[in-house]
């Protein structure tokens, strides 16, 4: 029998709640609170989403990619790409497409299920303490 305390287990049913725009609701937001340098050097590419079919066209007209990253991080000359995902979550077909893409042109997307993940990456990047190896396991298996 497993024993589980009553906060251990509403953290797990906290967890399960999350979506991916949550998760990354909760990463802009604190970003923003508690690495004010990084404000508008953080976005979203607003990418998914159902849309009416003029919209759709407008937008796939002018550049909307499926499978982009959710986020795009600029700092110091670089550029980090960073995917949100459940912590049950998978890629798509397009998603692993584009992550082949952007590593062929030189750069990397992670892939993070939790904002305290992606969070610790972005604070690492911003003091100067990033260490490739702490989020490899991060890095989507189509940029290694």
């Amino acid at each position: 029998m497993v024993n589980i305390e009553f906060g251990e287990l509403n953290n797990i049913f906290v967890l399960m709640q999350q979506t991916e725009d949550k998760i990354q609701g909760d990463f802009v937001k604190k970003c923003h609170n508690e690495l004010p340098q990084t404000r508008k050097l953080i976005f979203s590419v607003p990418n998914g989403g159902k849309r009416d079919q003029i919209t759709a066209s407008i937008l796939n007209s002018t550049g909307l990619v499926k499978g982009i990253p959710d986020i795009c991080f600029l700092w110091a000359g670089k550029v980090y790409w960073i995917e949100f995902k459940t912590p049950e979550g998978v890629l798509s077909k397009e998603q692993k497409e584009v992550h082949s893409k952007v590593n062929e042109a030189g750069f990397k997307v992670w892939v993070f299920r939790s904002s305290e993940e992606a969070f610790s990456f972005v604070s690492s990047i911003c003091s100067g303490e990033y260490n490739p190896v702490m989020f490899y396991r991060f890095l989507s298996p189509y940029c290694k």
